[in-house]
């Protein structure tokens, strides 16, 4: 077996594309987990070198868009026994495992989970949840269906983006330590920008104010709309 991706795309997935020989060999390669950093995997395998049939690795994604050579996390985690699937919690270091005792004609004897620490570095980065809710500045009821797009360029780019759900709620999970931008927009209602520093190890709370587009025959009169980040280039004219 090998280990395969596919990107939701809002509300449908990508065809899959096999991860390559990077990280799949001819033997099997399987239980994936891919980190909420979206560039650290953990996954286990028969193919690649290690102390019983079956070790966990980790591989982490480049600049290139390329996943590194897999490395072994090492022993104690890797021990003559099968290593079973692993997770990995939003901290980064936190991990699970199932730890596996397989008879000699391949049966299962026993089967444990096991939580430890994973090594600084054979950590993800750590991760933060953005929670809040998009709501209407007049009513203060929540907008569903808004598009919300997180960006940060600090040292790599990364993208996210989520849809408000019915009550105007959203939850997301990103790196912290890191500046973004975000934009959103929703239909009747004024383009929303801003920049978040996500800074914490738990959850930041953040809501967003969105007011109504006011019809230029309209009699109605607004403030102005104030973008907080709406970003230029330097040096240029």
């Amino acid at each position: 077996s090998d280990i395969w991706k596919s990107v939701k795309k809002i509300d449908t997935w990508t065809k899959p594309i096999n991860l390559g020989k990077n990280i799949n060999t001819e033997w099997d390669e399987s239980s994936p987990c891919i980190h909420a950093d979206k560039k650290t995997l953990y996954f286990r395998s028969a193919g690649w070198p290690g102390y019983g049939s079956y070790d966990l690795y980790l591989s982490r994604l480049n600049q290139a868009t390329e996943w590194g050579i897999p490395v072994n996390l090492g022993y104690p985690i890797n021990d003559h026994k099968d290593q079973g699937a692993m997770v990995v919690a939003i901290d980064g270091h936190t991990a699970y495992f199932s730890d596996q005792n397989i008879s000699l004609n391949n049966q299962l004897i026993e089967s444990n989970i096991v939580q430890f620490s994973l090594p600084k570095e054979k950590s993800a980065q750590a991760c933060i949840f953005i929670k809040g809710t998009v709501k209407d500045k007049k009513t203060n009821f929540g907008v569903p269906n808004a598009l919300l797009y997180f960006e940060s360029t600090d040292g790599y780019t990364r993208k996210d983006s989520i849809l408000s759900d019915p009550e105007g709620a959203f939850l997301l999970v990103l790196p912290t330590g890191r500046s973004y931008q975000i934009y959103v927009t929703a239909n009747g209602y004024t383009f929303y920008s801003d920049r978040l520093l996500a800074n914490g190890s738990s959850i930041i709370k953040y809501d967003v104010i969105l007011s109504r587009w006011v019809a230029a025959d309209s009699n109605q009169t607004e403030k102005p709309i104030v973008l907080k980040n709406v970003l230029f280039k330097t040096g240029c004219s």
